[in-house]
């Protein structure tokens, strides 16, 4: 019966824990409060409630959870960002102010970090906005999708050896220049950042704008 009832009470965390020791205590030794001075009762009272407060306040102070914002901040922080900009990070992703990221630089610092922090890394990038610039390599109906206009985009980044990514999704009504455009033609994009892929070595960009440049 006992051990049911520490069971209930430890349900209520630290306070209910320390009231059944509390009560326990108190029948092991048949103490009964009538039999106290008024004064000494308000004392235990006040010393018990101090003592639990005390142990509550340490414990949550030991053992609460990480917080969101502590997380990030152990993470390292990616290339091109304002590490003393004080701004939350919701304004500082919705701002016009274009980054001079490639993806070069973000699959490279992605690839920097263990393999727990890579996923919170791919997703700080997101909202960030680019203007990237890239030979064109592929043109194509998304995965699984057979009707509308929409097409995906594959470049690989200008000025690079290896084929670092770049993908987007357009409508070719509103870009009918992709229905003639050739393999290796420079396109630039404009756009916020989406996701991005350390394994599979690519930026995906939401796109406001297309510039295209011809020929390499």
């Amino acid at each position: 019966m006992e051990t049911k009832f520490i069971r209930v009470l430890a349900t209520l965390g630290i306070p209910g824990v320390a009231l059944g020791i509390f009560y326990l205590l108190l029948r092991a030794f048949n103490f009964q409060f009538s039999q106290v001075d008024a004064a000494w009762t308000a004392a235990i009272v006040i010393i018990f409630l101090l003592i639990v407060g005390g142990i509550t306040i340490f414990a949550l102070h030991k053992w609460a959870p990480i917080r969101p914002q502590q997380l990030r901040a152990e993470w390292p922080q990616p290339v091109g960002q304002n590490q003393n900009n004080s701004e939350p990070e919701s304004e500082i992703r919705e701002s016009d102010q274009i980054s001079t990221l490639t993806v070069r630089d973000i699959i490279e610092e992605i690839h920097k970090a263990s393999p727990f922090q890579r996923d919170t890394i791919e997703k700080n990038y997101c909202g960030i906005k680019v203007n990237l610039r890239g030979t064109l390599w592929s043109v194509e109906k998304p995965f699984g999708v057979t009707k509308g206009d929409r097409v995906k985009v594959v470049l690989h980044e200008e000025g690079t050896r290896f084929q670092y990514g770049i993908i987007f999704e357009v409508s070719i009504s509103k870009y009918p220049q992709f229905k003639v455009a050739r393999r290796g033609e420079v396109i630039g994009v404009l756009g916020r950042i989406v996701g991005c892929s350390g394994v599979g070595v690519y930026v995906e960009v939401g796109v406001d704008d297309i510039k295209f440049h011809g020929s390499a």
